[in-house]
């Protein structure tokens, strides 16, 4: 026999003779009978405790936490709050119990955007969800950000500090040739600090804003450091020995960078070296020596805004030439 159909039948008897064993009763309704496989009551819609009204959620009130308000419900002895990253309440969890109409969050992640619903409960059931609201956790810029000074030739080396209660959070490093954000560039993301900026142009000065990021949004800019990369010496000098009568021609390797100065002393001190002029290729000729004179040259290789450190050095010399008019008068004797 169909179980499901004799239980219905039962209770349909049931609703007849108890309809009419008492005229003057209130007659009986589905949702006051006892379910007796289940035991437990079948409350009408209209009768249920009403959900929360007002939620609201912070929206960036806080760094540490979002605070939660809704409507007190009169028949509420408790509260239930459900959480997700989506606005779909299916999908939401069991945050906790709370026993006022308040509710501060500490468990958030800044920069990641959250949803809340209330259920309002007394002793025997609890509410429909509440309509949704989202909110989120103010996340703060990173502090100390410190960029380097000519460290190295290679790269602008980046570094940071954190305020963030995770382990891992990503971090947006962004520059600009002046210091205003505004016009600043992205320039990669970095999962820890320091960062290696090898993409930087030698010589030339840069600003540097770091945000740390969520999974939503990511923080204001920090403040800037400016930092630069070193310019790479030139190497290979050299200078001729007397291969020519007129000029002393200086060589070196061509770098990173396409501008190059010159200088020259008699005496083997940078310190004491005077400037020649720039070239743009990889040789300079010096029509300014003087015969009979031995002189020690430097390049200098030139970034956007500055310079490399001297080379090492190396001699040159115009070639000698007789004058045969300075023995002419011991011929005429």
């Amino acid at each position: 026999m169909n179980t499901k159909f004799t239980r219905t039948v039962l209770l349909m008897i049931a609703i007849i003779v108890l309809g009419f064993s008492d005229v003057s009763a209130k007659p009986a309704t589905w949702s006051t009978l006892i379910e007796m496989d289940e035991g437990r009551k079948i409350i009408p819609q209209e009768e249920r405790i009403s959900a929360p009204s007002m939620v609201s959620a912070s929206d960036g009130s806080f760094n540490d936490h979002v605070a939660i308000l809704w409507d007190s419900v009169s028949e509420a002895g408790h509260y239930e709050l459900y959480i997700s990253t989506d606005d779909d309440y299916y999908n939401s969890y069991l945050l906790d119990t709370a026993w006022s109409n308040s509710y501060d969050d500490y468990w958030v992640d800044g920069g990641t955007y959250y949803y809340y619903w209330v259920k309002a409960c007394d002793d025997t059931e609890c509410s429909d969800y509440s309509n949704s609201d989202q909110g989120w956790a103010y996340l703060d810029p990173p502090t100390s950000v410190s960029a380097t000074d000519g460290a190295n030739t290679y790269e602008i080396e980046v570094s940071w500090q954190l305020y963030s209660r995770r382990v891992s959070i990503p971090v947006e490093i962004w520059r600009n040739d002046s210091d205003n954000s505004s016009g600043a560039g992205y320039v990669d993301t970095s999962w820890g600090s320091p960062f290696s900026d090898s993409t930087a142009d030698p010589g030339k000065y840069y600003y540097y804003w770091v945000k740390a990021c969520g999974d939503d949004f990511c923080s204001e800019f920090s403040y800037f450091d400016e930092g630069f990369m070193a310019v790479e010496p030139p190497t290979g000098v050299l200078a001729s020995d007397g291969t020519y009568t007129d000029r002393v021609e200086v060589e070196w390797n061509l770098g990173a960078v396409s501008e190059y100065e010159v200088f020259r002393s008699t005496i083997n001190d940078p310190s004491i070296a005077t400037s020649l002029g720039t070239e743009y290729s990889s040789s300079f000729s010096d029509w300014t020596a003087e015969p009979g004179t031995v002189y020690y040259y430097w390049v200098s290789a030139w970034g956007v805004d500055l310079s490399s450190e001297l080379s090492t050095s190396d001699s040159g010399y115009l070639a000698y030439v007789m004058d045969f008019r300075q023995f002419l008068p011991l011929v005429l004797k």
